[in-house]
């Protein structure tokens, strides 16, 4: 993937960004379905491996989205196993993708 990848690939991580959820506990909540589980999964992955992506191919126009992304994305990992403990150790791995791609692309620069 080249130069050409980039604005769709900061469309991609755009589109759903006001609609998707904050937070997916490791145990579903009665009503709850294995289903939108799963989608969030998978959307994290995607989105993770588009930031990774931008990084790579390095171009400064993805710069003003994955700037945003760093800041805002709202996809979190809970890294406890036991969700009775009421502070939650979260870990932001699409924003933390993100600053990495920030940084490789101002180490090309």
């Amino acid at each position: 993937m080249g130069v050409d990848a980039v604005e769709p690939l900061c469309l991609a991580i755009k589109k759903n960004s006001q609609a998707v959820s904050g937070f997916v506990p490791a145990k579903l909540p009665p009503g709850a379905s294995i289903a939108s589980e799963k989608g969030y999964w998978e959307e994290t992955r995607a989105r993770l491996a588009m930031t990774q992506l931008l990084g790579k191919i390095g171009d400064s126009s993805a710069v003003e989205t994955l700037n945003w992304v760093a800041r805002h994305d709202c996809y979190v990992v809970d890294r406890l196993e036991n969700e009775d403990i009421p502070a939650k150790d979260l870990y932001w791995p699409i924003r933390e993708s993100a600053e990495e791609a920030l940084r490789l692309i101002a180490s090309r620069s």
